[in-house]
């Protein structure tokens, strides 16, 4: 049996979550001055902590925003990320917007700036991931595939409490995010490109299309809007505004 408590200290409990966490941002740190040395820059050191601070407050408020009337009710919860509650479209639009006031205030390229540290936040998610495999939470329909995960009945929804074993959606996600920073490394080692955004917009491109396929199998309870799940439009409006930016940005001059 999983359990989401690694080492008990006293009062003090180590979760899984809270370790894949820590190194999915480890891990996002030297993969983004891995891509600052080969883009040029020196702003990962000053921006990787706040950027990691905003993207945790980010993706927690969307995932309160999707569980309002649960946290309404629990307010208590509402900081207790170690029990898992973080939205990847969160920390995308919190670490954009600091991103956006940052390079408007230095007057230096947001697009730039997000080549660099974008492909950083894929990695640690498809670290953080892991995560949610010990909480036994995020997983997909029910399924006879040989790779599906059994789900202990406490945390199965009521309305599948007679199926053993789920899609590991996480799994999926976090396997799909890895292959694509392994891309964008390949690419940026092979052809460095000096043209601003282009990594940008793939990682939008890559995290959307991922996203979109998860979401697809997933049967968390999330806002519904006309019969489709908030996240799998956003997930699409994500891919399509990467799509159109990176049309803009090869058909600008260098």
């Amino acid at each position: 049996m999983l359990k989401p408590v690694l080492l008990q200290l006293g009062p003090v409990a180590i979760r899984w979550y809270g370790l894949f966490l820590a190194a999915g941002a480890i891990a996002g740190f030297f993969y983004a001055q891995w891509i600052e040395k080969r883009l040029g820059g020196k702003i990962v050191k000053e921006l990787f902590l706040p950027l990691v601070l905003f993207g945790l407050l980010g993706a927690r408020l969307y995932h309160v925003v999707n569980e309002l009337p649960f946290y309404l009710a629990h307010p208590a919860m509402i900081p207790a990320i170690w029990h898992g509650g973080l939205a990847i479209h969160g920390s995308i639009i919190a670490d954009a917007l600091y991103l956006w006031h940052y390079s408007s205030r230095k007057r230096v390229s947001f697009l730039r700036l997000a080549d660099i540290l974008m492909p950083s936040l894929l990695l640690g998610q498809a670290i953080g991931r892991w995560g949610n495999f010990f909480n036994q939470e995020l997983f997909g329909r029910p399924t006879s595939l040989p790779w599906g995960i059994f789900i202990e009945p406490a945390n199965r929804p009521e309305t599948f409490g007679a199926f053993t074993h789920f899609h590991p959606t996480f799994l999926y996600e976090s396997l799909w995010n890895l292959f694509i920073a392994a891309l964008i490394a390949l690419w940026i080692k092979k052809r460095p490109t000096k043209k601003s955004g282009i990594v940008f917009t793939f990682s939008l491109i890559g995290s959307g299309i991922g996203r979109i396929f998860t979401e697809l199998l997933r049967i968390d309870a999330v806002p519904i809007v006309s019969g489709i799940r908030l996240p799998l439009i956003i997930s699409a409006v994500i891919f399509c505004g990467g799509v159109m930016m990176l049309g803009i940005i090869m058909r600008a001059k260098q």
